[in-house]
Formats: structure tokens, sequence, C-alpha cells
């Protein structure tokens, strides 16, 4: 996984996250584990630009989510594969705001989720 520039120079992420095992066919389950599965790594977004700096600096970093919301727009499953198309359009001054589109299997938009994040260099 690499974090990414699109043209306009944003950083950008696209991956696939399940569940590893199968779940009931429960809807609020499957939205319970949805959004557990996507409260972290919305953030390597927004963190991920700095990485290649925090590895020749030998710097480690904090990182803290702030807020997390998310908008189901047609039941999904968990445990099948979603594709997430995550972007920051923000990060600065320790902040970062991400915000995915998350697609199912077939492409269909299933839900959209923001989420931002503290990063604090340890130590500081």
């Amino acid at each position: 996984m690499s974090v990414r520039k699109r043209a306009s120079s944003t950083p950008s992420l696209r991956f696939w996250l399940r569940t590893r095992d199968a779940l009931p066919d429960d809807p609020m389950l499957q939205a319970a584990a949805f959004a557990y599965l996507s409260d972290w790594w919305l953030n390597f977004t927004s963190v991920g630009v700095h990485v290649h700096e925090l590895l020749r600096d030998a710097t480690q970093l904090h990182v803290a989510s702030l807020n997390h919301a998310i908008w189901f727009h047609r039941p999904l499953r968990a445990d099948r594969w979603l594709h997430f198309d995550v972007h920051s359009p923000s990060a600065a001054q320790g902040r970062g705001l991400s915000i995915a589109a998350v697609h199912d299997a077939h492409g269909v938009l299933v839900a959209s989720a923001t989420q931002q994040n503290l990063m604090v260099p340890a130590g500081g």
C-alpha cells in the first residue's frame, strides 16, 4: 500500500478491505463492523505523506482520531470486499482530514466517510 498524489497534488490512497471471517446477516452488525474497519485506515491517507520524512529523521508520530463520520448510502456487507478510494485535502498544523468513497465489488457506492485526525511527533 502506498500513498499517491492525484493530479491536483492531493494525497490519495485506494485499498480493498473486509473482515477476516464471515458475519451473520444482521445489517446493524455489518454496519458496526464497517465502522470499526474504516476507523484507522482513513487516517493513513493524511499521515502517509509524512512517512518518508519520519523514516528519514527516525521520528515516531502519535496519531489519534478526532472524529469519524459515515454515511450509509445502501446496505453493505463488511465481510465482503469493499473498495476504499480516499483522499486527504488537508494535512497541516498537526491535523489531517481524509474523505472516502466506498464501493462494493460491483462498483456500487455503498458508503462515504470522513475522518479528522491529530498528528503529534513523539516527545513533541
